[in-house]
């Protein structure tokens, strides 16, 4: 230590006294030498399928200095080497000031380097940072100075310097993000670039515009300071825009936002070079080979499934999607958008998939951790709790010192169990679940939600830690489709949280591995508990708001819509694959409803939920169905009488006993003293279940069935919503039930026209659009022959109707409907006496 630390010291004198006689060897450079081909990265899929090339945008021509715009020179000057014609290749007192800083505090940054230095480190030298390197570095900047003119080496370090999105060069880097020529650029552009050569991926305008505008603001106040350019000129040129896409070749590649995201993870990877330097000459001209988790077939489907899904670009959101494999965090599909290769869409190369400024409200997705955290602290999930329409909790940090919270349209549910509230999604039962969990103190309760989702690898927006707000139970903070696909398969694996990771191996082009992931594992949550909550969202996908996505096979998940149907996802999972879809729109907060535009109302359990059921059922096709294990023997599963919580006997109806899941020593053993006789002739409870289910049960009982469509929205099609009469009514055997089965969310429709229609025949035409009827009688009309004839020929039939024909409606909406009145013959009318003097005119 001591050997090395004198070693450091006696460099330091020397850079310190850097170009003095006998100190610093000057070394001279063939300036053929300088750069070298570069070699094209090869990104191939999982089996090793080709994907692409990730190949340099470099001119064809380089510039010479004269072709490059002034404005371009000033603003690279500026920020990165104003003394650049002044020194002799080493600008002393930068060298001297960061060499103190690393010797002292051993950093050893890239901080003084001057463009003759950066010139030489990016082609002649090696990467590791220690002083002999930067004495290096120094002795060869000494020694281009002598073989090439000041000019010399700025021509050839703005053609060959890196301004991130594979462009090396100001040519190159005016075409990707500018779309034009280098001949002419702008001082906000010119500024936005040499903002980039020390920041290409933290800068990126693309990926973070708040951070490329500060970059770039940096550099017109160093352009202000060297009179390049005025003070006015800079504050325009600060509230010009940034560019929000690259402008590349359409060379498409299939999997591009599962690419871009490699691309991304290996810019940040110090495996691939200590330096961002480094690592972007490695992966763009480094010839290395990029293995990617990626299952093409299972990336072909995920891509079909939206597509089939959101079939009406004009009408219909966009989609992002991110699937992982479960106990291993290899994302096998992945969809950020509609079309990455868009020369229309300016949002394109967005990638809904992983946020890192993009991510969206995750809605009731978030009870998940809510619900685990529950079951951890001994809630169980046949507990039960209010879940009135509305909740008013204390709350010191909240607004007026109360956490108001309601559910959808003021539905009211009066005191159900933890199961039924996370089945229904029930956001006041939530919130009493949050306020039990901190004994009293929301806030407490909610720390603990928090910690389940931070367990789970959730963070906020740009990676920051959850916020501890009692609103982040119904998901008021934003994630992404990546984070909660890997969370989700938490539970899929028994309780094992593995990071998710895109990038399965790099080798170099000796067939030399220069980096490999391997799952990144550690136990998140006990063995029973994930049992238990694998069980409880079981339910969601078989009778609650997330059946669209049910399979042949246990699917469990849950169903999340935010406030004003700004963003809807569904994120479910098998023992084989966990995936999240989010819908929305990327550039803004949209409500997703027909008054915008859209062609339905879009929540959790319609789009997402289709696309997630359309995309696993062909995934896993062929793939043995599989059921959630508990190999610990943590959990166990007993039959339950669902409406008593204890034990079935002998008369409990078939109807009511299900199998549950258990922590194990906490499941009822009590046997149910009631029923003591078979129910035949009691009416079962319907609500909640499918029609086909319901309709088989009230056979089995011999009652007869009448249904009724409704459109409720907190319910998907086909679940029975209401009943007539109500449960546990004894009828006679034979007897008539009466079930209001919901048609799913109002859609619009067609209004038939019913005119002339007897009062039967119109309503069945009104019911078979889904609308409904209100009737009244027209007055009777008095007076000639005429009235009396339509009388006799349209009593009791339609004689209006208040919504024309034709017209486009809400399902659900009332026509109005007029019928003729009854006809009563009227009493002959006696003979008139002739009269000579009467006129006998007839009408």
């Amino acid at each position: 230590m001591r050997a090395g630390r004198t070693r450091d010291v006696m460099l330091l004198s020397c850079l310190l006294a850097v170009g003095s006689a006998g100190c610093l060897r000057t070394i001279p450079v063939d300036p053929d030498k300088l750069g070298g081909l570069a070699a094209t990265t090869q990104v191939i899929a999982a089996d090793g399928t080709f994907i692409a090339t990730l190949e340099a945008e470099e001119d064809r021509r380089p510039l010479t200095l004269a072709e490059i715009p002034r404005v371009v020179v000033d603003a690279v000057l500026a920020i990165e080497d104003r003394r650049f014609y002044s020194h002799d290749g080493v600008d002393k007192r930068g060298v001297a000031r960061a060499a103190v800083r690393d010797v002292t505090e051993g950093s050893l940054d890239q901080g003084g380097s001057t463009i003759t230095q950066q010139l030489v480190k990016n082609t002649l030298v090696t990467p590791e940072k220690t002083l002999n390197r930067k004495v290096r570095e120094a002795a060869l900047a000494l020694g281009l100075e002598r073989s090439l003119t000041k000019d010399q080496i700025l021509e050839r370090y703005l053609n060959t310097v890196y301004f991130g999105q594979g462009s090396y060069g100001v040519g190159a880097a005016v075409r990707t993000y500018f779309g034009h020529l280098p001949d002419v650029v702008s001082v906000p552009e010119a500024a936005m670039l040499a903002g980039l050569i020390r920041s290409p991926v933290r800068a990126d305008p693309i990926k973070d515009p708040a951070a490329a505008k500060a970059r770039r603001a940096q550099v017109l106040a160093a352009m202000v300071a060297t009179n390049a350019i005025t003070a006015l000129e800079a504050q325009d040129a600060g509230a010009d825009p940034l560019p929000k896409k690259a402008h590349r070749d359409s060379v498409r590649y299939p999997a591009a936002f599962a690419v871009q995201d490699a691309v991304t993870a290996l810019l940040a990877d110090t495996r691939l070079g200590k330096t961002a330097q480094e690592r972007q000459n490695a992966l763009y001209r480094g010839g290395l080979t990029v293995r990617l988790t990626i299952d093409m077939k299972q990336q072909r489907l995920a891509e079909q499934s939206v597509a089939a899904v959101l079939s009406d670009p004009a009408h219909d959101p966009h989609a992002g999607v991110a699937v992982i494999k479960p106990g291993d965090g290899a994302i096998t599909a992945m969809v950020g958008g509609r079309d990455f290769f868009s020369a229309r869409d300016p949002q394109a190369q967005v990638n809904l998939a992983r946020g890192g400024t993009t991510k969206r409200q995750a809605g009731s997705t978030f009870k998940v951790f809510t619900l685990l955290a529950a079951i951890e602290a001994g809630i169980k999930p046949e507990d039960k709790v209010e879940a009135g329409a509305k909740a008013s909790l204390p709350c010191r940090h909240c607004r007026g010192g109360v956490w108001e919270v309601d559910n959808y349209e003021g539905s009211a549910f009066g005191r159900i169990t933890v199961r039924a509230a996370t089945v229904s999604s029930v956001n006041t039962a939530y919130a009493r679940i949050v306020e039990r969990l901190g004994a009293g103190d929301v806030e407490a309760g909610t720390a603990k939600v928090v910690a389940v989702a931070q367990r789970l690898g959730v963070r906020g927006r740009n990676e920051s830690p959850l916020r501890a707000e009692p609103a982040v139970t119904l998901g008021a903070q934003e994630v992404d489709p990546v984070q909660m696909a890997a969370a989700y398969a938490t539970l899929a694996a028994g309780g094992i949280y593995a990071k998710p990771y895109v990038v399965a191996e790099v080798t170099d082009a000796a067939g030399n591995v220069v980096l490999k992931n391997v799952p990144s594992r550690k136990r998140a949550v006990a063995v029973g508990i994930s049992a238990v909550a694998n069980d409880i969202l079981q339910d969601v996908v078989e009778k609650g708001t997330g059946t669209k996505a049910a399979l042949a096979r246990p699917v469990a998940g849950k169903t999340g819509t935010s406030s004003a149907y700004r963003d809807a996802w569904f994120v479910g999972y098998t023992p084989d694959l966990a995936a999240a879809v989010w819908v929305g729109v990327p550039s803004k907060q949209v409500s997703m409803t027909p008054e915008n535009g859209f062609r339905t109302v879009v929540a959790g359990g319609t789009f997402p939920a289709l696309i997630w059921g359309r995309f696993a059922g062909q995934a896993l096709a062929g793939v043995r169905a599989k059921s959630f294990e508990d190999l610990d023997g943590a959990s166990v599963t007993v039959d339950v009488d669902t409406e008593r919580g204890c034990r079935p006997n002998s008369f409990t109806p078939t109807y009511q006993i299900e199998k549950r899941v258990f922590l194990r020593g906490t499941e009822p053993t009590k046997v149910c003293t009631e029923p003591t006789k078979p129910a035949a002739s009691t009416v079962p409870s319907l609500l909640g279940l499918r029609a086909e289910h319901a309709t088989s049960l009230l056979a089995n009982v011999s009652l007869e069935l009448v249904t009724e469509t409704v459109y409720d929205p907190n319910y998907p099609p086909g679940i029975v919503v209401g009943q007539q009469p109500a449960s546990g009514t004894p009828v006679e055997p034979g007897a008539t039930v009466t079930l209001r089965v919901s048609g799913g969310r109002s859609v619009a429709v067609t209004v038939p026209s019913v005119l002339g229609l007897d009062l039967e025949s119109a309503r069945r035409q009104l019911a078979v659009v889904g609308l409904a009827a209100d009737v009244r009688y027209a007055p009777s009309c008095t007076g000639g022959a005429t009235c009396d004839q339509r009388l006799q020929r349209e009593a009791g039939r339609v004689w209006g109707q208040d919504v024309t024909s034709g017209a486009e409606v809400p399902a659900g909406t009332v026509v109005g409907l007029v019928l003729g009145p009854r006809y009563t013959p009227a009493p002959p009318r006696p003979t008139p006496t002739a009269s000579p003097s009467a006129d006998d005119g007839g009408d």
